[in-house]
């Protein structure tokens, strides 16, 4: 299970409410799944809150070749902003 958050995330154990944990895929290591969590988050507060995107608008992502990129980019997608590579 990954989470974010709670305190005591360096603790060898953690009593974590249910609808706080991620359920982590078969074969994707602890290190890989904390990242993506902090990824993931980092891109959504960047097309959720920083700036609400919307159909119509212009996402510019100047590196989407990296985690928080590649994200943001297909949560972009999602919000309604289609995508051109130049």
């Amino acid at each position: 299970m990954a989470w974010s958050g709670p305190l005591g995330s360096y603790a060898e154990r953690a009593l974590l409410p249910a609808d706080r944990l991620v359920a982590v895929p078969p074969g994707m290591g602890t290190d890989t799944a904390a990242a993506l969590m902090l990824q993931g988050m980092t891109a959504h507060y960047l097309c959720t809150d920083t700036f609400p995107l919307k159909p119509g608008h212009t996402c510019l992502v100047h590196a989407a070749a990296g985690g928080v990129g590649l994200l943001l980019v297909q949560m972009a997608k999602r919000r309604g902003r289609a995508s051109s590579a130049r």
